[in-house]
């Protein structure tokens, strides 16, 4: 009877040193499953979860805003039409200058062409 008296404080203890060993790591371990396009930021001792791309908030009184979602649709919409309107400026400036090119080499091609003509043939 002596050695079951034994084991069942033996085990409780080890219950308890595992889980007082293992109590550090759940706190630091964050368990929150963000979808895509998502992110976790700190905003004082709160953890939020916002779109990517967007700011909170935070007033005087630590309540913490976000913009709402229309604003941020709409934003997005407005940056994606600016960088369409760069890249279809880019775009142009890089078939002027294709252009320019194509002018120069058929230029040069002329030129070659004109000098083979004036060429004297060689005497065997």
């Amino acid at each position: 009877m002596r050695a079951n008296a034994f084991i069942f404080p033996a085990a409780v203890l080890t219950a308890i040193f595992c889980v007082y060993a293992h109590a550090g790591e759940w706190d630091t371990k964050s368990d929150v499953r963000v979808g895509p396009g998502m992110k976790v930021i700190k905003a004082g001792d709160a953890n939020v979860i916002v779109a990517e791309g967007e700011t909170p908030y935070q007033d005087n009184q630590g309540r913490i805003y976000q913009e709402p979602p229309d604003e941020y649709v709409a934003r997005g919409f407005i940056e994606t039409d600016n960088r369409f309107k760069s890249a279809e400026a880019e775009i142009t400036l890089l078939k002027d200058r294709f252009k320019a090119l194509e002018d120069k080499l058929e230029e040069t091609t002329k030129r070659v062409q004109e000098l083979e003509k004036d060429k004297p043939e060689k005497e065997i």
